[in-house]
């Protein structure tokens, strides 16, 4: 930078100045000190101006950095928001899903234990019948064989009385 090698060339002058004996003064070139200072007035306000510009260049990076942070910053809240609907949603789901499996387990016990008394039922009823029609049976099949015996009887009483009706007229009598 100017104002560095000016300043430089100003602690030189002063190094190399020679010295008044017995004082601790030194005898300097006014002319080339002038030129310096005159150099340093000139250097002061470029450097001022690079200087600002460096420090606008500065801020700007910081602003700049400072928006892609707000950007990064939103950017997490929203994939975290999005993360936790979603772990949200799959609860939910997961929840109802159980609650669908407990609910079926139920019905499918419900149903079983209908499907279960129906069956008893309906056994229970094809027993009753079967005990009515093998009751019924066994009477019908008692009062044929009555009535069997009782036709029988009558036609052995009838072949014995036609016996007797024939032995008679063979011996007869009649």
């Amino acid at each position: 930078m100017e104002i560095d090698r000016l300043l430089d060339e100003l602690d030189n002058m002063l190094m190399d100045a020679p010295r008044i004996p017995l004082s601790n003064r030194c005898i300097i070139d006014t002319e080339r000190l002038g030129q310096i200072t005159d150099g340093i007035r000139g250097a002061v306000p470029r450097e001022i101006e690079v200087a600002r510009k460096l420090i606008r260049d500065h801020e700007r990076r910081i602003n700049e950095a400072n928006e892609e942070k707000k950007r990064i910053i939103e950017e997490a809240r929203g994939t975290a928001e999005r993360m936790v609907s979603e772990q949200e949603i799959y609860r939910q789901a997961q929840e109802k899903a159980e609650a669908v499996l407990v609910n079926s387990s139920e019905e499918a016990l419900t149903i079983r234990n209908s499907a279960d008394e129906y069956s008893q039922k309906t056994r229970s009823d094809a027993v009753e019948f079967a005990n009515e029609v093998n009751s019924t049976t066994e009477t019908h099949i008692k009062d044929i064989f009555e009535y069997l015996e009782l036709t029988l009887n009558k036609a052995t009483e009838a072949l014995q009385q036609s016996k007797t009706i024939v032995g008679k007229q063979l011996r007869g009598e009649d």
